[in-house]
């Protein structure tokens, strides 16, 4: 796959080099989101113990779009596509430090499932409390990657204001996404249909521990693959053909949540060669529809404390009469180095229905995480999610949404939280 991959991609470099230069140049345009909400969140009693959060919040998320494309005298399109964050979430500079946990120990709220340090340390102080180990290494840049794991790194406010970067190059026999952007399975992917696009947010909704905290619980967020992020890859989809369409990717490394900070890596002490498949059916049918979609990843895993690594995702939905019935599975299969299960070993799941007629959508979906955890135990770390959600749509690029919720973490120690929320905003694109 990776010399096909390359191939690909050399054919495509050729052929955009010999296209005739009377072709229009590429002129940005603006797109993008903005998404607030106002919301009520209750934690369990046990987990707030001393601690009183708040009750309620408003949270934002906002994006920008710069976009531009030209088409070449040889029928070659040639897109770029650049996303900045626009505020609503904390975004700064990398920190000075960074602190990594033992192997296999989860830290408490964090969103991704493993955290890896983007520099070679120079030096270290390690310090044991309550049996966890904790490590305190110079370096100059960090930040937190996505990428299934043992081990982690927490870092004050490490985060791109880049989102996502990358070039596509569309041809006859397919299209081309080179730079930062999700892999092709996750692109693909079917699952449960949501009304409000909270059930499965892993910013805003419930399962971001956003409203009701996460106390430590190992976990996923979406029956999606998205262990690889937008680190800088290239991803190939081919032509839809009767509906059906495939698509691979290949990525040298990961170690940050965006890119490879343009190092080459070192195979013995990061994740690298991420590779992946995926094939998807859109269909329609006697006033039916239906969408399939299957997709697979492994990735070189034997310098982060683990032997292997592959996932699994299926998804599908079926809709009649303003009906839509579906939903997605993500199998994740993880062994550490001696044996037994990595910590994001295990399987997610979700199941959806949804309504629609005219502006207005309601849906109610069921998601599920279990996941390993820490080696030590031999129970896992459960989360329970679920959903009841609402869209009306006032006018184009203006939706108005409300969710509620209910949580579970079910930690395999005593790290456990339990709560409801009710969210309600608006979601403008353009």
């Amino acid at each position: 796959m990776k010399k096909i991959l390359f191939a690909g991609a050399a054919a495509v470099a050729l052929t955009v080099s010999a296209g005739a230069q009377a072709a229009d140049p590429i002129k940005l345009g603006l797109g993008g989101y903005s998404k607030w909400l106002f919301g009520y969140a209750d934690q369990d009693d046990t987990f707030e113990g001393t601690r009183d959060y708040t009750n309620f919040d408003v949270k934002g998320d906002n994006e920008v779009f710069f976009k531009g494309s030209t088409k070449l005298d040889n029928g070659i399109t040639v897109a770029i596509d650049v996303q900045l964050e626009a505020g609503g979430e904390a975004h700064s500079s990398p920190a000075a430090t960074a602190t990594t946990t033992a192997v296999g120990v989860p830290v408490a709220g964090a969103r991704n499932d493993v955290n890896v340090v983007s520099n070679s340390a120079t030096t270290a102080t390690t310090v044991t409390r309550r049996g966890v180990t904790t490590t305190t290494y110079a370096t100059t840049t960090t930040s937190t990657g996505e990428f299934a794991s043992a081990g982690s790194v927490t870092a004050g406010g490490a985060a791109d204001i880049i989102d996502e970067s990358y070039i596509t190059v569309g041809t006859g026999f397919g299209t081309f996404i080179v730079g930062s952007e999700n892999n092709g399975a996750y692109l693909l992917h079917v699952t449960a249909p949501s009304a409000a696009g909270l059930s499965q947010d892993a910013t805003h909704g419930l399962l971001s521990g956003a409203w009701v905290r996460n106390p430590g619980v190992t976990m996923v967020s979406t029956t999606a693959i998205d262990t690889d992020g937008d680190a800088e890859g290239i991803t190939y989809v081919a032509p839809s053909f009767a509906g059906f369409t495939l698509g691979a990717v290949w990525k040298a490394g990961i170690d940050s949540a965006q890119g490879d900070a343009h190092a080459m890596f070192d195979t013995n002490a990061t994740i690298s060669n991420v590779f992946g498949v995926t094939g998807a059916y859109n269909g329609e049918f006697s006033g039916a529809t239906l969408k399939l979609s299957a997709g697979y990843a492994v990735a070189d895993v034997d310098g982060v404390g683990l032997d292997d690594h592959d996932e699994i995702s299926l998804g599908g939905q079926f809709g009649y009469a303003g009906f839509t019935a579906g939903g997605g599975v993500r199998i994740i299969n993880q062994d550490a180095v001696g044996g037994g299960d990595g910590a994001s070993d295990g399987i997610a799941w979700a199941l959806g229905l949804q309504y629609a007629n005219g502006p207005y959508a309601v849906s109610v979906d069921y998601f599920t995480s279990e996941l390993a955890g820490s080696a030590a135990d031999r129970d896992d770390d459960e989360v329970t999610n679920w959903n009841i959600g609402g869209r009306y749509t006032m006018g184009p690029g203006v939706n108005l949404i409300a969710n509620v919720g209910y949580i579970e973490y079910d930690d395999e120690g005593t790290a456990d939280n339990d709560g409801w929320s009710a969210i309600t905003g608006l979601h403008l694109t353009f």
